[in-house]
């Protein structure tokens, strides 16, 4: 019997604002927000932020090193290094960092509430999470220019090495995600 993740989960045609932390954020038209929490050593959870669900990313997930740090608490360089992993954006390879993302259920029908009641997913990622430089030197002198998106990125990747099912409704503009029985 499938496990649901998220239900009814809604995403809007016109802009929408919601708040993490002390800052105010605008979500575009048609994009997914999901809730989520780095994954460290040992499973310790982080804070919980929102990120945009893609399924055109082609890694698993992507976050700046200022939004690691102030959404999830999260020094970039506190963890460890993926060796091995070559992918690359507009030419530079992309720094990956041994990390696992939680994925918050959602209360029916709203996007900025969590279930109390559903237990968190662990999506463990192969590759760790990518880390975009913004700026900020994460690995050779050309991680500066990464630019990294406007919010965190839940990439298609991270979805499908944790037996999930997905589903989008795109007339009524809902989410529905479910884990399958292994």
């Amino acid at each position: 019997m499938p496990i649901p993740i998220l239900r009814g989960l809604p995403y809007f045609t016109t802009p929408t604002r919601m708040t993490v932390g002390d800052d105010v954020v605008t979500v575009n038209p048609f994009q997914i927000v999901v809730w989520v929490a780095v994954a460290t050593k040992g499973r310790e959870r982080s804070a919980r932020f929102p990120a945009v669900l893609d399924t055109g990313c082609g890694t698993s997930f992507i976050i700046s090193p200022s939004m690691l740090s102030k959404w999830a608490g999260i020094n970039w360089r506190s963890l460890v290094f993926e060796r091995g992993i070559e992918r690359r954006h507009a030419g530079i390879i992309v720094p990956h960092r041994r990390a696992d993302i939680w994925l918050l259920p959602n209360q029916y029908d709203c996007r900025d509430e969590i279930d109390p009641i559903l237990p968190p997913t662990l999506l463990e990622l192969q590759d760790g999470i990518a880390v975009f430089g913004d700026g900020e030197q994460v690995g050779n002198a050309d991680t500066k220019k990464l630019v990294a998106p406007r919010l965190p990125l839940l990439g298609l990747r991270a979805l499908a090495s944790a037996n999930l099912a997905l589903k989008i409704d795109s007339q009524n503009r809902r989410v529905w995600l479910d884990q399958l029985s292994a």
